[in-house]
């Protein structure tokens, strides 16, 4: 081949494409949903009920009545279903010119951005106000009711520590759940920094050594505290340098998900056929029993809302 041949020359020149599409860093799945109490019946709305406690009384002998009844309330709190889209327009000639089919990659991202947006749904319910379902001569009345205050601990000043944690504890105690019921713990990337500097947690004097070899996977020592630990960016912000923690049992939050994640890939005339991918889902949820849920604001700077 002779020098100067276009073959050789600096501008001829080859770009090599992968052929498949790698999804930006980010949350595929629902890190809550699996700690919840979940229903999928198919209604607008639908209602947890629970009965509250009571205490034994002295029995007087012979008494024409026993004057005694102790009067156990039904409590009922209802989620009402709302449904969350999402859609994309991909032109009609699109996936016939690129190296891969697009539409199946949006699709799997928009079914990512679902599993976020189940946990949004969550932990909003769950540090928000419930509805409380009452009724008077046959007739519902609803009442927003916050979380107790006697339910949440810090007030944003300073960041988690070895004593909230304990704080928490001692909460759940004063609430009689039992020590041996599955919590969890969904707190942020930054406070798993702060638990990694907490010698409480990272040091044999205070943890296993067997439980100390599992501390690299997670950050956190496995069930430290009572608790499963998981790390979530979706918790909310109080401000832009304070966040909400949360620690429950499973019985603390109903999630009422008449339909779930639904996706639908057809083509709209309205845009000449362009392709429409679109993910649905219909789903809310409402804090049942504010005794198994306990709110821990802490302090970090710059924190931002997630998106």
């Amino acid at each position: 081949m002779a020098i100067g041949d276009p073959v050789n020359t600096p501008n001829n020149r080859w770009d090599a494409f992968q052929a498949n599409v790698t999804q930006v860093a980010q949350q595929k799945a629902s890190k809550a949903l699996a700690h919840v109490d979940k229903d999928s019946t198919q209604s607008e709305t639908n209602a947890w009920d629970y009965l509250g406690d009571g205490e034994m009384h002295d029995k007087a002998r012979n008494a024409a009545t026993s004057g005694t009844e102790t009067g156990r309330v039904f409590y009922r709190r209802s989620a009402v279903a709302l449904t969350y889209s999402d859609n994309e327009i991909i032109e009609a000639q699109d996936p016939s010119q690129m190296m891969y089919d697009p539409n199946s990659k949006i699709v799997t991202s928009m079914g990512y951005a679902a599993g976020r947006k189940i946990d949004d749904i969550i932990f909003n319910a769950a540090i928000g106000t419930a509805n409380v379902v009452t009724r008077s001569a046959a007739v519902p009345t609803n009442t927003p009711t916050a979380l107790p205050a006697g339910q949440i601990l810090g007030d944003g000043s300073a960041p988690m520590s070895f004593d909230l944690a304990a704080q928490v504890v001692k909460t759940f105690g004063n609430n009689e759940i039992d020590p041996s019921v599955y919590k969890v713990a969904f707190v942020t990337p930054d406070v798993v920094y702060t638990l990694l500097n907490l010698t409480e947690q990272t040091s044999s004097d205070y943890v296993n050594r067997e439980a100390l070899q599992r501390l690299n996977s997670s950050g956190v020592v496995p069930n430290w505290m009572g608790f499963d630990w998981i790390m979530s960016t979706r918790l909310p912000v109080e401000t832009n340098d304070m966040r909400s923690l949360i620690f429950m049992t499973t019985d603390a939050v109903g999630y009422h998900e008449p339909e779930g994640i639904a996706t639908y890939f057809e083509r709209d005339p309205s845009r000449q056929y362009a392709w429409r991918p679109q993910c649905d889902l219909t789903a809310g949820a409402v804090r049942v029993e504010d005794a198994q849920l306990v709110k821990v604001i802490v302090a970090e700077t710059g924190t931002v809302a997630p998106v």
